[in-house]
């Protein structure tokens, strides 16, 4: 396998070749394997920047599963517990496994058992040998090498594609950043947070005079859990806005000469305040900085 950049334009290719030194004759020559690229054409529907990790849709076992990491640093395919019995399977369909995972919490852990199950990805499906680890997690498995190698899939994150050659030809998943952005905000707020920062209910169901339904707050807390990606959490989730509706114009003559105004001091809380401010509107891509003489 070649792993080449094109200096022209920003491609990434990896192409199958036959060793050049070796005779091949028309009987025993092999299959010439289709070139698998990667350009800007594919950032069409990308929002940039980003650094969002790659997260498909599979179909597991004749369901269709959401939230799948695609993990390159990952050697085995791990289903979590709650998925796992979610497919329809109880641990006596569990066969042994007798080796650890790494990496989990900084930790060994020894998974639950193993299990085989058909995964579909396009026109191409293979069995592929779960993991079955009892642990919390936002994604429902993860998908790491030995799935990505059987499939000859090439990712790529910054693209949020994969692509795997078939016999119709090369055949691509898009990924979701509204997922992957999902379950990072799943994993980052806590059950506390969640209710420090949730609206105030009644703690009943009940039909009020004006005639709409109040429920309580346990019932919000999942609604929202349950609908994260619909919601914009943050500047960077809403592109396309038009800058008309948040620009900010200072109203300056232009006739005026400018003038270097005298330092302004503020206290310290009001400066780091400004400072993580101006840090996530920077990440975001809503600002940028500009330099002017003076």
């Amino acid at each position: 396998m070649i792993y080449s950049l094109l200096t022209t334009s920003v491609v990434h290719t990896i192409q199958s070749h036959p060793n050049p030194h070796k005779q091949i004759t028309p009987a025993k020559r092999p299959h010439e394997a289709a070139s698998i690229t990667f350009d800007d054409s594919n950032l069409a529907s990308v929002t940039l920047p980003h650094i969002d990790p790659l997260v498909i849709e599979l179909r597991v076992n004749r369901f269709t599963v959401e939230r799948v990491l695609i993990d390159q640093g990952s050697t085995s395919e791990v289903m979590y517990y709650k998925t796992f019995i979610k497919l329809g399977f109880t641990e006596l369909d569990l066969s042994p496994a007798h080796y650890p995972l790494f990496g989990f919490n900084a930790n060994l852990e020894y998974p639950l058992g193993k299990i085989t199950l058909p995964v579909r990805a396009g026109s191409r499906s293979v069995d592929v040998k779960f993991l079955v680890v009892k642990l919390p997690s936002s994604y429902i498995p993860i998908m790491g090498r030995t799935w990505l190698h059987t499939l000859q899939v090439v990712p790529s994150t910054y693209h949020q594609l994969l692509r795997f050659p078939t016999e119709r030809g090369i055949e691509q998943i898009r990924g979701s950043q509204k997922s992957a952005q999902a379950c990072y905000l799943l994993a980052a707020k806590t059950k506390k947070e969640l209710e420090e920062s949730s609206i105030e209910v009644l703690d009943r169901e009940s039909l009020d005079d004006d005639g709409r339904l109040t429920i309580n707050r346990q019932q919000l807390i999942s609604f929202l859990l349950g609908n994260l990606d619909v919601f914009a959490w943050s500047l960077y989730e809403m592109p396309g806005v038009d800058p008309s509706v948040s620009q900010h114009r200072l109203n300056v003559d232009p006739k005026c000469k400018p003038i270097i105004q005298k330092s302004r001091r503020s206290a310290a809380e009001h400066t780091t305040a400004v400072v993580e401010e101006l840090d996530q509107l920077l990440d975001a891509g809503v600002i940028r900085e500009v330099t002017y003489p003076t």
